[in-house]
């Protein structure tokens, strides 16, 4: 997808790769914010400054290894969540569930409430194998028009990675879809 100014209006086009192996440009009714969020299966890597290689090496690249997704976005809703530990905030009604794990150990695992100027544990796990999975349930995603309808973080998630840092992240939703995402904060 790409953008071009024709008649002071940002239209969006499409290009791809037809069966005759011959690119074709077609334009589309998109508009450029909905071209801004099309999510196309892309895995989202952290990148490393070259400066801190030194330092941390390969091992700081976590974010890669972390899953996580509402409920309502799985595709096969069959799956058996009997096998997920189940997490649930104080108040959890109307409440968002996140399916969360990860594909290497977290050391110091816990879930976070990020309301009000410290973070509060909900829960924790001394080590968080791979196989294991969670069902989070959360307060419920709100957005707040001064923040552009961004979605308020209430709830997060933080471990030590192999390096022994802290890694904290909250735990998001995107307005357009609702889908969940995490984002690395301070």
């Amino acid at each position: 997808f790409y953008t071009k100014v024709e008649d002071g209006r940002c239209n969006v086009y499409r290009k791809y790769l037809d069966l005759n192996d011959t690119f074709v440009t077609q334009k589309t009714s998109m508009h450029f914010d909905d071209m801004m969020n099309i999510d196309l299966g892309a895995q989202k890597l952290e990148l490393l400054p070259l400066a801190e290689y030194s330092s941390r090496g390969f091992k700081g690249l976590v974010m890669q290894h972390l899953n996580c997704m509402g409920l309502h976005e799985l595709q096969d809703n069959r799956v058996d969540l009997s096998a997920y530990e189940h997490v649930y905030v104080d108040n959890p009604s109307q409440g968002a569930e996140v399916l969360f794990s990860s594909n290497t150990s977290l050391a110091s695992f816990e879930v976070l409430d990020l309301q009000g100027d410290s973070s509060r544990v909900i829960y924790s796990k001394g080590l968080l194998k791979p196989e294991e999975k969670l069902v989070l349930h959360l307060e419920s995603f709100e957005t707040d028009p001064e923040l552009d309808y961004e979605t308020v973080i209430k709830n997060g998630i933080c471990f030590r990675d192999d390096t022994g840092s802290l890694r904290k992240f909250a735990i998001r939703a995107k307005v357009m879809d609702g889908s969940v995402y995490l984002e690395e904060i301070d």
